[in-house]
């Protein structure tokens, strides 16, 4: 709770294999006025439990609780995991009254960011209204160069439509929905105080982006190696593919549409908190051993994309777009080769092939369609497509 604030906000999150990250996130947000978080874990292999535990002895508002038991229930109720568990902590707030004022429903790569370094949560609400449910835009990240970054003074992405939402518990909740729940009254507004405008093509999605005021900095991709790994986390739906199948690979270009710059003295600031966090926790060690969880799942998912080409290659190409590990390139070009090598002399097999590769990898593409060049040198199609890939990489 703020100093001198009425307002006390409380985290729900939904966490699968988040150990390498649970600490940064809950520092962040203890760091910005966050009264109260609740961490629900689901489906966990790694040392998510013990980082809890630990934050918890020194940090008692920090609390977690399980949700596995969705998984026994027969049918499909397990593919609405995330609604049943933040129902079931929306539910104890409900029935069971508390301090806490007000909500959000957050993921673990989701970090609250106000324009303002100086206000808290607390102080935000206040000053826009507490009887309001507010919406804030996603500013996805850009990949890092290296594994396991923390939070950089300079935050640059792409702006999305997308949204997170803080709602106050006066509202009567109707239907949890994960990006903007449905309320009585149902009236949400933007995190510069004005009307919330939502997309006509997409629900729960803001016709344009808000960066004013505050935002929710959307670690997505984190770095190459955590995105990959982050593929093999299974896929929820419970199908045979074994990736995450809600991915789209890399982004094609490190353009940056928006950045916000702490000042100076507000990121030492930050950090030294952090590193305060750390000691005080004493997290390190099982922070280190959810890294090195990461790191073993990067492998297993870079070791079964060989395996899962033949019947998956279409949506491999996708969920490995931009991906620039040799090991996940070679085995694709040696799949392609085998394929060039069974359509034979096949000119539009292989042609089509290289169009199909397109949005995976022009420089793939193009090394096809070379191939389907040796066997019609005047077709004007594939000498065309040829020129375009030049182009384009160049």
């Amino acid at each position: 709770m703020s100093k001198g604030s009425q307002c006390n906000v409380k985290i729900i999150a939904i966490a699968k294999d988040e150990g390498a990250y649970l600490a940064e996130w809950i520092h962040h947000h203890l760091y910005f006025g966050f009264s109260e978080i609740e961490v629900v874990l689901n489906r966990t292999s790694d040392s998510s439990l013990q980082v809890l535990k630990r934050i918890n002895k020194e940090y008692p508002q920090v609390k977690w609780r399980f949700a596995d038991f969705v998984d026994l229930i027969p049918g499909s109720v397990h593919k609405k995991l995330q609604h049943i568990a933040y129902g079931m902590v929306l539910s104890d707030l409900v029935n069971n009254p508390t301090l806490i004022t007000h909500v959000m429903l957050m993921d673990i790569d989701e970090f609250w960011v106000p324009t303002d370094p100086t206000l808290t949560i607390g102080g935000f609400v206040e000053n826009i209204g507490t009887e309001n449910a507010i919406c804030f835009n996603w500013l996805n990240d850009l990949p890092a160069k290296e594994a396991f970054a923390t939070i950089p003074s300079v935050l640059v992405g792409s702006t999305s439509g997308v949204v997170k939402s803080l709602f106050p518990l006066s509202r009567k909740i109707r239907a949890i929905r994960l990006h903007k729940p449905l309320l009585t009254p149902n009236n949400y507004i933007s995190a510069d105080g004005k009307e919330f405008k939502e997309s006509k093509n997409e629900d729960e999605h803001a016709a344009t982006g808000c960066y004013s005021g505050a935002f929710i900095y959307h670690r997505f991709y984190r770095s190459e190696t955590e995105y990959v790994s982050s593929l093999f986390r299974g896929n929820p739906e419970g199908s045979a593919l074994p990736y995450k199948t809600n991915r789209n690979g890399l982004p094609d270009s490190e353009i940056t549409e928006l950045s916000y710059t702490f000042a100076e003295e507000r990121y030492v600031a930050y950090t030294s908190s952090f590193e305060a966090f750390i000691q005080a926790t004493g997290v390190s060690e099982p922070t280190e051993l959810s890294k090195a969880f990461v790191l073993e799942r990067f492998e297993k998912a870079i070791n079964s994309v060989e395996q899962n080409l033949p019947k998956y290659h279409k949506q491999i190409l996708k969920l490995f777009r931009n991906v620039t590990e040799p090991r996940v390139a070679n085995a694709i070009k040696q799949f392609h080769n085998k394929l060039m090598v069974d359509y034979g002399n096949d000119v539009d097999a292989i042609r089509d092939l290289a169009i199909s590769v397109e949005t995976y990898s022009l420089a793939e593409a193009r090394r096809i369609m070379l191939k389907a060049r040796e066997l019609r040198p005047h077709g004007p199609r594939i000498n065309a497509k040829i020129n375009e890939y030049n182009q384009k990489i160049i």
